[in-house]
């Protein structure tokens, strides 16, 4: 599964569930992370980027609690 795949399923079950975000004292950090690339992103990826971006800030992606945590 790609990450992108599975934002897409996890936004979907936050819209469906209305699930209250975590708060920052629930929240925990990744572990072991570490720099995958060269951060050089084509630019058919940020394109992408940016419909996802459009979509999940529209009355159609959004879920009620998103701009209280922005």
């Amino acid at each position: 599964m790609t990450p992108t795949r599975a934002t897409c399923i996890l936004h979907n079950l936050l819209r469906s569930t209305e699930a209250t975000p975590p708060s920052s004292d629930e929240a925990v950090p990744l572990e072991g992370g570490r720099r995958l690339g060269t951060n050089n992103s084509t630019k058919e990826v940020m394109q992408e980027r940016e419909r996802f971006m459009t979509y999940f800030n529209s009355a159609a992606g959004e879920v009620s609690w998103q701009n209280n945590i922005v």
